[in-house]
C-alpha cells in the first residue's frame, strides 16, 4: 500500500466538551481539524513529510482528525496535537496530509505549564534530512528526531512568540 496516495482521512465530532480556561487544554477553532498522536508518527512526518496511515495499523488506511468547535477544548496528556485548516481537509478525503498543510504541531511543556508550537522545529528537520536522504538523522541537542523535541532543550519562545533554536 502507498500510505500517501491511500491515506483516508476520516474527520468526526468532537464528543468532550473539556474546560478552555485550563492550561493543559487546547481550545478549538471551528476551521481547525485536530490529531492527537504520538512520537512515532512524529518521526514519520519528519521522514516523509506528510501526516499518512500507519504501517500496519489497526485502523489500516485511515487517519482520525476531530472537527474543531469553537468552546471546545481537549487535554492531548504528553502526547503531540496536529492541527490542520478544515479547509484543507474534508472528511474521507483520500491522501495523505503534506506538511506544508500543518498549521501547528502542539507539544505540552509541563514546567512551563502551557503548549509549545514545534511546527517549525519539525518542518526544519524534514527539510535536514530531505537533504540527508536519511531517516531522522537530525540532531538537536545530542537526540535524533523526535527526541530532541521531546526533550525541549531545542525550543525557546521569543518575546513575540516566534520559534528559535
Amino acid at each position: 500500500m502507498d500510505r500517501v496516495d491511500e491515506t483516508v482521512n476520516i474527520v468526526v465530532k468532537p464528543f468532550f466538551k473539556g474546560d478552555i480556561n485550563d492550561s493543559s487544554m487546547i481550545g478549538m477553532d471551528d476551521d481547525k481539524v485536530y490529531r492527537i498522536t504520538g512520537k512515532e508518527q512524529i518521526n514519520d512526518m519528519i521522514e516523509c513529510g506528510y501526516v499518512r496511515s500507519r504501517e500496519n495499523g489497526t485502523h489500516g488506511n485511515r487517519v482520525f482528525w476531530t472537527q474543531g468547535c469553537a468552546g471546545y477544548a481537549f487535554a492531548p496528556g504528553d502526547k503531540y496535537t496536529i492541527v490542520v485548516s478544515a479547509s484543507n481537509l474534508k472528511n474521507k478525503q483520500i491522501g495523505a496530509v503534506p506538511l506544508s498543510e500543518v498549521t501547528n504541531v502542539f507539544k505540552y511543556n509541563m514546567e512551563e505549564n502551557r503548549f509549545v508550537d514545534v511546527i517549525e522545529v519539525i518542518c526544519g528537520l524534514n527539510r535536514e534530512n530531505s537533504v540527508k536522504n536519511s531517516t531522522t538523522s537530525s540532531i538537536i541537542n545530542g537526540k535524533a528526531g523526535v527526541e530532541g523535541i521531546d526533550n525541549m532543550e531545542c525550543l525557546n519562545l521569543s518575546e513575540d512568540g516566534g520559534l528559535t533554536l
